[in-house]
């Protein structure tokens, strides 16, 4: 080798440093990322590498290869535990304590105690020889344990870690993470054993440390795909496997490229599936392919029927790469509750036409033929008899309209609240009774109007009934507390009366069916009122007052 190689290999090993410990300093930024402090400190082992190899090259005697020799064995033993506890904790994804490296260093520790003592150092060094400015070493028993046992035992112990998570890995984002890992450390490592085993005469490991160092700033940077410390993908492995719902992963090509247990278990699917083939085995997947008219999925799993209703979302991998995730839901509870109620309101639609029809049509003839029998019956008989069908008659009307209280309002208008609860009061009122109205005639709602009517009407006949006259019924709005998202607010409608009230103990129980405290009452009216307001999605309480005080809230009031 000619004279000024040897300094120009030393710089240029030199130069090597600032690469390498740039990207110590990099990573160290971002400690709140898996395994990236024993990366960093990997790292920071290259630096010293490429100094001390540099400075062995240009310096070449005795006494500079003697000192960087021994430096060398500790930083080749030092970068050994760091690319092992670097393996292990990136493939676990747990910590690796502090405690464990202060254990593994011991052994670098006692080689360099060892090497600078005269009398033990042939444990480390069996034979040193300089041959025209060339050191050659053989190892002691010590030495070869460091080297090779443990040193070498730890870096390729972290290659198997990193292998088995190469095979066990199913999302493909992170097969690549693993692959580079392996591929690029790879690099100085092949290196090392080439010198150690005396296949060059020049170490040129720290070339191979600054080039992974390059592979791997190159990996980290935030807009690269897949970025190597990005916690969302350590995130994402922890996520997917956990989660009860199917999750799939497409390219821009439908090709699977990841899948959870979850899918696994609901669908026959594997990484690396096309759409065609994906759905020869998975038929009912077919939807998913069609943005235009999402559907609900049926499948079995163990037999079971199921549902599945399913979110497509497009992901941007960087790099002008796009794929698309699909998160599937199981609802079969949630259709099982839709299939019992559509048959409960079968069931109720076929008791209203009963009663409708079958009922309310042989009442309405007794109540015509009843005038036929007038004068052959007592006056106090004949009212009797008149007051009882009327009583049957107020029942199948109120029994008519709970059948159909609850039903969503699926065909809301603009209503003014004052138009709809004046009408109200017009139908209900008597001659004893005051109507103090309090909204305002631009007040406008959303809602049903037949059936606002309706429990305008119970309420006002609610107070009419359990009160003796005189009595005033006072009607109002309230500006509600919360806020909708676009800015508008909530507000609440109250009726009040002056008379008796309702007693504490009786308020939670006035909007069960059938509860009433008169004879005369069917128990029905206020629990109308109450279907009819959860219909609309609003709330009804009694709050206190002087009188019974009834507060709707949750009434989303529009602009006109």
């Amino acid at each position: 080798m000619p004279l000024f190689a040897k300094p120009l290999i030393g710089l240029v090993m030199i130069g090597a440093a600032p690469i390498t410990g740039l990207l110590a300093l990099r990573v160290r930024s971002d400690v709140d990322k898996p395994a990236i402090k024993w990366f960093s400190l990997m790292m920071l082992a290259g630096v010293g590498w490429a100094l001390t190899s540099g400075i062995e090259t240009i310096f070449w005697n005795a006494t500079v290869s003697i000192v960087s020799d021994r430096f060398l064995l500790f930083i080749a033993t030092f970068t050994g535990i760091s690319w092992f506890l670097f393996a292990t904790e990136f493939a676990n994804k747990q910590t690796v304590s502090e405690h464990t490296f202060r254990v593994l260093l011991l052994v670098p520790v006692i080689t360099q105690c060892l090497v600078w003592i005269p009398e033990s150092r042939w444990l480390v060094y069996s034979q040193v020889t300089l041959t025209n400015g060339l050191l050659t070493t053989t190892l002691g028993s010590w030495g070869m344990f460091d080297l090779w046992v443990f040193g070498y035992g730890l870096t390729f112990a972290a290659f198997a870690v990193l292998g088995g998570e190469l095979l066990t890995a199913d999302n493909r984002a992170r097969k690549i993470q693993v692959g580079l890992l392996i591929g690029a450390m790879s690099i100085p490592v092949v290196i090392s054993v080439a010198h150690t085993l005396d296949l060059t005469s020049v170490n040129f490991t720290a070339y191979g440390i600054a080039a992974t160092g390059v592979i791997f700033l190159v990996a980290i940077r935030e807009e690269s795909n897949p970025h190597l410390f990005s916690v969302n993908h350590f995130a994402w492995d922890q996520a997917i496997n956990d989660i009860d719902d199917p999750i799939l992963n497409f390219d821009s090509e439908f090709t699977l490229t990841d899948v959870n247990p979850s899918a696994r278990r609901v669908f026959d699917v594997e990484v690396g599936m096309d759409a065609e083939r994906l759905g020869e085995l998975n038929p009912e997947l077919d939807p998913i392919f069609d943005e235009e008219s999402p559907q609900d999925l049926v499948t079995h799993v163990d037999g079971t029927k199921r549902y599945y209703s399913y979110q497509s979302s497009r992901v941007e991998y960087g790099r002008g790469a796009t794929g698309q995730t699909v998160v599937f839901r199981d609802i079969t509870a949630q259709k099982h509750q839709e299939n019992r109620l559509q048959r409960q309101n079968e069931r109720l639609d076929e008791f209203a036409s009963v009663v409708s029809h079958d009922l309310r049509n042989p009442l309405t003839v007794v109540t015509g033929r009843l005038e036929l029998v007038r004068e052959d019956v007592s006056t106090d008989e004949f009212e009797t008899i008149q007051r009882n069908l009327q009583r049957m008659a107020t029942i199948i009307d109120d029994v008519l309209k709970l059948a159909r209280a609850g039903e969503t309002v699926e065909t809301a208008e603009s209503v003014r609240l004052a138009e709809v609860a004046t009408e109200a009061w017009q139908h209900v009122h008597t001659d004893q009774s005051t109507f103090d109205m309090r909204i305002s005639e631009d007040v406008l709602v959303e809602a049903d109007r037949n059936r606002l009517l309706t429990v305008f009407e119970n309420l006002f006949r609610n107070t009419l009934d359990h009160n003796e006259p005189p009595v005033t019924v006072h009607i109002g709005t309230f500006r509600a507390d919360e806020t909708l998202t676009d800015g508008e607010g909530l507000i609440g409608l109250y009726i009040e009366d002056d008379g008796d009230g309702i007693p504490a103990e009786e308020r939670g129980r006035i909007f069960e069916h059938g509860y009433t405290t008169s004879d005369d009452g069917t128990g029905l009216g206020l629990s109308i009122v109450h279907d009819i307001v959860e219909a609309h999605g609003w709330d009804i309480q009694v709050t206190d007052s002087s009188g019974a005080r009834f507060e709707i809230t949750g009434i989303r009031e529009e602009t006109g």
